[in-house]
């Protein structure tokens, strides 16, 4: 905006080429080096620094070599350039400047794959402001008519040595400290670097050809607008290009995370394209008049086109991320070879017919026919997996949209007239100086409040029933704990469970005030816990003692099977369906009824205290987080689903699934399925491979845990039944397992 107002459109247009020039060449003398180093850095420990100075060095030499291959055919591929660039010194100088130009673009991939890809748009800031005041810097010098090249490059002169001494003086030492698991073999190295840089080599001449293409058609004036233009639209196009880069940088990390990384990154660039493009389409005659009303015109069609093919690109950058973090380079290749041939094609046909707006047209036209292939292909190649993509992101956006609305401390409620009295006689402060704010900002049946005083550090956990549901949950919890405080006198787990400062059951009140828990609640420790396995074995350790305080054996009963293997069977069994569906999920129900009755049925089992929900959402723990085996259990909450005749471990493989679905960012069903079958990435923690376990098999317990999983919140929610997603994440998708693999 700032170089349209105060540049003539001739110049403004002649300097873009000139900078899309630059960037066209500085990314292919990159080799491909950038998409190699944010896939292999993060894994190769001390050798990262070594890796990343050969790289510069290598990229250094092949940005001049390209830089004057181009000034020797400039003649040829451009004669507008060819006059900017024929003295001396311009062409030394626009090769320094491209050779800058690559450096500056390949530490954003050494950032990225040492895993510090919070710096880049640090980085990027500082250099978007650098460049509007150097902008205004060149007007009425001598430098003018250079002045925007001039104030896209110079800032990068400063950025470069101080992002790179911070690289050498603190990120390359740190990767250093890590184990390397990335073993770089030759082979596989060329394959991936030969495809990948032909796919890049293929864009980046798209990319690059395209002003040019305008220049030569439509003069400098055009190819000013459709600078603008495409500055705008590649504002966006740097959202997906961004999530792709994280989504490998992860996946380097963690491979068999790539699927659920790619649902989360098609959801998110999905939804901020759709909403970005959308609204810049509707606001483009707005938008580009703010560049001056020179710059409107044809250009508002133009620009609307541009934004409309940053959606399907937007997918299609997911899809080649993931592609290039499984290896798959040829099909990159494929994909940008077709894009650009597309483009091409259509451009020739479009341009002189309809100028300008033709380039847009081809844009729209290769990227969405691309998209529509890639679809197409995958649909026939592999049907299951695009089946679970969708539904890994269709999961991926309930939760996320959940998130938005579920807080660690929600808005601040009002207390009911009851409820501020009982509170404030235990917390022993006056009602009107009582803050509540709610848990959580979505809740089931019942609400929990954190109520605070006003001295800021007496609080109590406030659980109020919203629903008859809610009540009967409240009642059963007081009881449960008050059962299971009489089976833990005198013993140290004791101290887990939850203490009831009071209970009201008024006639229009609810309620139960419960003294805080000490510690930090399991699902932000668990995040940043380093040793995840050390702490869900401690986790399970605490949970079977507290099974073991009432445990006795015990023959099983039809009774005994009758609730805790039918009871949830029928409540997935009446879940809607179409007719075919039905019959396959009952063949399947049935499979799973026969793997149950088959393991339980005449068994002597050790029968004891059962969470129901035991997750880590209701566990709290002390200790630093970075070492698991430093940290303690703290407290237990949240017993309304507890039962006393339990089988053992079943809680540990509860914790295990739910534990392994939030640390990938997916439904508990899928994790299930993947554990199940071994299709997923390893858990990283299983009770069957723990020193604590008992020795049931796992296919049984974790189909168990599931099946009670399922149960609890069917029961607790006329959501999670109405919710088709939900449905097709969790039950669906562990039924067809069954009916796929049999038992």
């Amino acid at each position: 905006m700032v170089a349209a107002r105060l540049y003539p459109a001739e110049v403004l247009g002649l300097n873009a080429v000139m900078i899309s020039t630059m960037i066209t060449l500085a990314n292919l003398a990159q080799l491909n080096l950038g998409n190699f180093l944010n896939r292999t850095l993060a894994g190769t420990g001390r050798r990262a620094g070594r890796i990343i100075w050969i790289s510069y060095l290598v990229a250094t030499g092949s940005g001049a070599i390209f830089a004057g291959l181009f000034i020797f055919a400039s003649r040829w591929v451009s004669p507008e350039l060819t006059k900017e660039l024929s003295s001396f010194w311009m062409a030394v100088g626009f090769t320094l400047c491209t050779v800058v130009w690559t450096i500056f673009n390949l530490q954003d991939s050494v950032l990225s794959g040492l895993r510090q890809s919070v710096w880049v748009p640090v980085e990027n800031g500082f250099f978007s402001a650098a460049k509007i005041l150097l902008l205004a810097a060149f007007i009425g010098t001598q430098w003018a008519q250079l002045g925007p090249f001039l104030a896209w490059i110079l800032p990068t002169l400063l950025l470069i040595p101080l992002v790179n001494l911070l690289i050498a003086a603190r990120f390359v030492p740190d990767m250093a400290n890590s184990v390397a698991t990335q073993q770089l073999r030759v082979r596989e190295i060329a394959g991936m670097m030969s495809w990948d840089y032909l796919a890049t080599i293929a864009m980046m001449v798209g990319l690059g050809m395209a002003p040019i293409l305008v220049l030569q058609l439509a003069g400098p004036i055009a190819a000013a607008g459709y600078a603008i233009a495409w500055a705008i639209t590649y504002s966006i196009y740097l959202v997906s290009r961004s999530f792709g880069i994280s989504m490998m940088a992860e996946a380097a990390a963690d491979p068999g995370l790539r699927k659920p990384l790619a649902a989360r990154s098609i959801t998110i660039v999905a939804g901020l394209l759709l909403v970005s493009a959308s609204a810049i389409a509707v606001l483009a005659p707005y938008v580009l008049l703010v560049f001056g009303e020179s710059y409107t015109g044809d250009n508002v069609a133009l620009l609307r086109l541009l934004v409309l093919s940053a959606i399907p690109w937007g997918v299609t950058t997911i899809y080649i991320a993931l592609a290039r973090s499984a290896g798959k380079t040829g099909r990159i290749a494929i994909v940008q070879i077709s894009t650009v041939s597309v483009f091409f094609a259509a451009a020739k046909l479009l341009v002189p017919f309809y100028g300008v707006i033709g380039i847009g047209f081809a844009w729209l036209a290769s990227h969405l026919s691309v998209f529509i292939a890639i679809c197409a292909a995958e649909s026939l190649i592999n049907p299951r997996g695009v089946r679970e993509v969708l539904l890994l992101s269709a999961s991926s956006a309930g939760r996320l949209l959940e998130a938005l609305r579920r807080r660690e401390l929600g808005p601040v409620v009002p207390l009911h007239h009851v409820e501020a009295k009982a509170t404030a006689k235990v917390l022993k402060q006056e009602p009107a100086s009582l803050t509540a704010r709610r848990l959580v900002t979505f809740d089931n049946d019942c609400q929990t409040l954190m109520v605070a005083g006003a001295d800021g550090v007496s609080s109590t956990f406030l659980k109020r029933a919203t629903t008859e549901r809610g009540r009967v949950a409240l009642d059963r919890h007081v009881a449960v704990v008050g059962s299971l405080r009489d089976d833990l006198k005198g013993r140290p787990e004791l101290r887990l469970l939850p203490e009831i400062l009071s209970d009201v059951d008024g006639e229009g009140d609810r309620f139960i005030l419960q003294r805080s828990m000490p510690g930090t609640n399991g699902r932000s420790f668990y995040k940043d816990c380093l040793d995840k396995h050390a702490l869900m074995s401690k986790s399970c350790a605490a949970m079977a003692a507290i099974h073991a305080s009432n445990a006795r054996d015990v023959f099983v009963t039809t009774e005994w099977l009758q609730v805790w293997i039918d009871e949830p069977l029928a409540k997935i069994a009446a879940l809607e369906r179409t007719r075919s569906a039905a019959r396959k999920a009952d063949r399947a129900i049935e499979r799973i009824r026969e793997l149950q009755y088959r393991y339980w049925s005449g068994r002597n089992v050790a029968l004891g205290w059962h969470h129901g929900d035991f997750s880590l959402g209701n566990l709290f723990y002390t200790g630093g987080p970075e070492r698991g085996a430093a940290a303690s259990v703290a407290g237990i909450i949240d017993w309304d689903g507890a039962a006393s005749d339990g089988p053992p471990c079943l809680d540990a493989w509860h914790l295990a699934l739910t534990a392994e679905s939030e640390r990938r960012g997916t439904e508990l069903g899928h994790a299930t399925a993947e554990l199940l079958w071994g299709q997923g990435p390893a858990f990283a923690f299983r009770p069957d491979q723990d020193a604590s376990s008992t020795n049931e098999p796992a296919l049984v317990m974790a189909t168990l845990a599931w099946l009670r999983h399922l149960h609890s919140n069917l029961s607790k929610s006329e959501r999670y039944r109405q919710n088709p997603i939900w449905r097709m994440a969790n039950v669906d998708w562990v039924l067809g397992g069954f009916k796929r693999n049999g038992i």
